[in-house]
């Protein structure tokens, strides 16, 4: 995750980020969380793919 400079200085600091920063995280965990769905979906649908192979 990118933080702006004056946010890294203050990094012990959790609460002392930027509004910008905290949408920037924000939206790196979106896309995490993304990435894990679309993942589970995949991991699912090759599951029935597997099932169906069997039947």
């Amino acid at each position: 995750m990118m933080n702006c400079t004056g946010c890294k200085s203050r990094k012990k600091q959790k609460d002392s980020i930027c509004e910008i920063c905290k949408a920037l995280k924000k939206m790196w965990e979106l896309e995490l969380f993304q990435e894990e769905w679309r993942s589970q979906i995949k991991l699912e649908d090759n599951n029935k793919t597997a099932v169906r192979r069997t039947v």
